[in-house]
């Protein structure tokens, strides 16, 4: 039996965000079916715009 494990791809500071607990939720235009499991984040190296961030 070959065992993956899916990746979700999350822009910089929200990935960091995530993986420290303070941002407990992401929500996508698309539709995903990452629910309930464990999966990788992959930071990529673009950063999120500066007027998209707001406080969380």
């Amino acid at each position: 039996m070959q065992w993956t494990m899916r990746a979700l791809s999350i822009r910089q500071p929200y990935a960091e965000l995530i993986l420290r607990g303070i941002k407990t939720a992401e929500y996508r235009t698309r539709p995903t079916r990452i629910i309930g499991e464990r999966f990788y984040i992959y930071a990529s190296n673009v950063k999120a715009p500066f007027d998209k961030l707001r406080t969380i």
